[in-house]
């Protein structure tokens, strides 16, 4: 339990706080976060608040999941602790049941609905980054995908971010970011601010340095076949070992990142990673010039191009360019 602990007030509550630019906190102590220092023991069987019947056999479904939570939370009430002070709850469950996770999605017209977490844990291992994923479900946000080798989109393919595979903490991609509110763009981007055959050079802040970076980008204003609220955002991912991308996949450190994003009402959907390590040596370009891959395919005649990566500085050089209708000749360098 101390292990627990130490996660849930220390681990997870300075990631927050540094992916957040402090927007976010998790107070160390009771009554704002409790952290039970003995096991919870549930029935073989009950009903659901909803009429529904649970079974402690399974299968790992909603309807059990709900019921060995509402179970939990009985137990835990007649401790004497007052639930309907804690809208999230995390529920640490045996390895017996698999090594799996789940976490309730925010519904942004429910603002005050219980949000929980189930993750299968080892007492001997809590990993942060699967915490982190699961949380940012409570927070709204969905999977971060990409695509494989062979050119499918893969649900959790974005190894860069929490809500894709990120096996350690790193800073939530751009477009999760974004829609958290926790960075702000610094150039929201439109047609006419990208006028055909020129190109516009950016500095781009570290995601995880600052509160603002990344360039937004509305292909819908010049390509009809994106929405208007589809988004194009890139990003430049700053490795040091004490900001919130210290844990970033070697592959990903310090380079520029494209991903997709179609959000929904509310601002969230699923990112999609369309280009994740570009650099100022072998990869500097997306789309890659003849490329029928479908992330190069998927560019809206947009071409992203990195001048330099100043590690040092925390900064990197892009220009953008706009190509014209066909093959495009118009933006060569």
């Amino acid at each position: 339990m101390n292990l627990v602990k130490t996660m849930w007030t220390k681990t997870l509550a300075e990631y927050f706080a540094a992916a957040s630019f402090g927007a976010v906190s998790i107070p160390s102590d009771a009554p704002q976060t409790n952290v039970l220092s003995s096991y919870v023991t549930i029935g073989c069987s009950g009903i659901s608040s909803d009429g529904s019947t649970w079974s402690s056999r399974g299968p790992l479904d909603a309807r059990n999941l709900r019921g060995w939570a509402e179970a939990a939370d009985s137990v835990v009430a007649q401790r004497g602790i007052d639930l309907n002070e804690y809208q999230y709850r995390v529920y640490l469950m045996p390895t017996s049941v698999g090594l799996v996770s789940f976490g309730d999605t925010k519904e942004a017209f429910r603002p005050n609905n219980i949000l929980r977490v189930w993750a299968a844990v080892l007492d001997t291992n809590v990993n942060a980054a699967n915490m982190a994923h699961e949380l940012g479900h409570n927070l709204g946000l969905y999977h971060a995908q990409g695509y494989d080798d062979s050119g499918a989109l893969v649900e959790y393919a974005d190894a860069s971010c929490p809500m894709g595979s990120a096996s350690q903490l790193a800073h939530y991609n751009a477009p999760s970011s974004v829609a958290l509110g926790w960075t702000t763009p610094q150039a929201v981007l439109r047609a006419a601010d990208l006028p055909v055959g020129v190109w516009s050079t950016f500095k781009l802040r570290g995601l995880a340095d600052s509160a603002v970076s990344s360039l937004q980008i509305f292909p819908g204003s010049w390509n009809s076949t994106w929405g208007d609220s589809d988004q194009l955002l890139v990003s430049f991912r700053r490795y040091t070992p004490t900001n919130a991308d210290s844990g970033l996949q070697p592959q990903f450190r310090n380079k520029v990142q494209v991903h997709s994003l179609s959000p929904n009402y509310f601002g969230f959907g699923p990112s999609v990673l369309l280009a994740g390590a570009l650099d100022d040596d072998t990869r500097a370009v997306w789309p890659r010039p003849g490329s029928a891959a479908p992330p190069d395919a998927a560019s809206p005649q947009l071409v992203v191009r990195v001048l330099l990566v100043d590690e040092a500085n925390g900064a990197a050089y892009v220009s953008l360019c706009r190509r014209a209708g066909g093959n495009g000749n118009s933006c060569a360098f």
